[in-house]
């Protein structure tokens, strides 16, 4: 009965979050929750999930077999209702913060300042914090910030962000994603939030990774890799990484698997406005392209998802980036109301011109 009353008051709250304006004290009735209540937490996360799943990374691909498709077509209706339930359960939250006892987050003391920030599909800017960090949101970001005397805590509820952070000794600075936190003092990294996980990219100083109510410790064991070695850590310990190492962490398997990439740029130089792509397979552009597009990229045929692209695009020009697809791959962009859609070319345009910038 309980789990059950935790599951309604989360969806209220995330229908709240997803399609309402919560006040700061909303915020901070929320946080109290996630740190009183595993199963709050836990049916919180899931249905924000479903809003990702919506935003979907994931390609249509109309010419499956039958079975996958009739699957795939019933995944978008439970989608799409589960969209239209959080925004009637963003009305039942009303109801909810009436009678709730309205305290600011464990831990931070009645002087907490709260604020959240949102960017659109395509959008990207920077906001300056109470603690003078700077953040920079990526498309389709929505993250809460907490500041207090005696910390300084973020909440990454969906998208990418890069995070400049204020020196401060006194207070540690923590962004929690997906049940699992990152705390630092005084750093760069970047932390980009999946429907299972996040992905770290540190940039400066140093960072630990550690689960959301343990409490950090900066002596942690350090992930000291070489450019292409890659570790896995399973369970929930914390380690530490220095600027230069990246982590990808996957909820269902409880694993982070650490690794030293080549060039920080590729996981961080969204900043700039460009995407960069080398040797990329067509199906991660359109999936990257999509974080990105009002309107739904998709790819009608399979043969063309393994198309190598060499290219650099601008995000705040997807349409001129589209077209130069159309004349340098055998492919033809046909525009619809609400969709693009990527087809097989009937010419004989060699996909070997892979090289153009986009």
């Amino acid at each position: 009965m309980i789990a059950r009353y935790e599951e309604r008051r989360a969806a209220a709250d995330a229908g709240l979050l997803l399609y309402g304006a919560p006040s700061d004290a909303d915020l901070a009735r929320m946080e109290k929750a996630k740190s009183e209540s595993e199963e709050y937490a836990m049916y919180l996360q899931q249905f924000l999930d479903v809003s990702d799943a919506l935003q979907s990374e994931e390609l249509l691909l109309p010419q499956l077999d039958e079975g996958i498709k009739e699957d795939a077509q019933t995944a978008r209706h439970v989608g799409r209702a589960a969209k239209g339930w959080l925004k009637y359960a963003s009305v039942a939250a009303v109801l909810l913060v009436m009678v709730a006892v309205l305290q600011w987050p464990a831990g931070t003391g009645s002087d907490a300042d709260m604020a959240r920030y949102v960017t659109r599909i395509g959008e990207q800017k920077s906001v300056e914090l109470k603690d003078g960090s700077l953040v920079t949101l990526n498309t389709g970001t929505e993250l809460i910030a907490a500041m207090a005397d005696d910390q300084r805590h973020i909440t990454l509820n969906r998208g990418e962000a890069f995070f400049s952070v204020a020196e401060d000794s006194s207070r540690p600075f923590t962004v929690t994603v997906g049940g699992r936190s990152v705390t630092v003092l005084g750093t760069a990294f970047n932390v980009r939030k999946g429907n299972d996980g996040f992905v770290l990219a540190v940039s400066e100083g140093q960072v630990v990774v550690h689960s959301e109510y343990e409490p950090v410790s900066f002596k942690a064991e350090e992930m000291n890799l070489t450019v292409g070695e890659i570790a896995t850590v399973s369970g929930m310990q914390q380690r530490r990484f220095k600027a230069g190492m990246a982590a990808e962490f996957n909820a269902s398997e409880q694993q982070l698997i650490a690794y030293r990439p080549e060039d920080m740029k590729d996981l961080t130089n969204w900043q700039s406005g460009v995407l960069r792509f080398e040797g990329v397979p067509l199906s991660k552009v359109v999936k990257e392209l999509n974080r990105y597009s009002a309107k739904k990229i998709l790819v009608y045929d399979r043969e063309l998802l393994a198309i190598e692209v060499f290219a650099s695009v601008r995000v705040d020009d997807l349409s001129g980036a589209l077209n130069v697809l159309d004349a340098a791959f055998p492919i033809d962009v046909i525009h619809q109301f609400d969709q693009i859609v990527l087809v097989s070319s009937k010419g004989d345009r060699a996909s070997t011109r892979k090289n153009k910038k986009l």
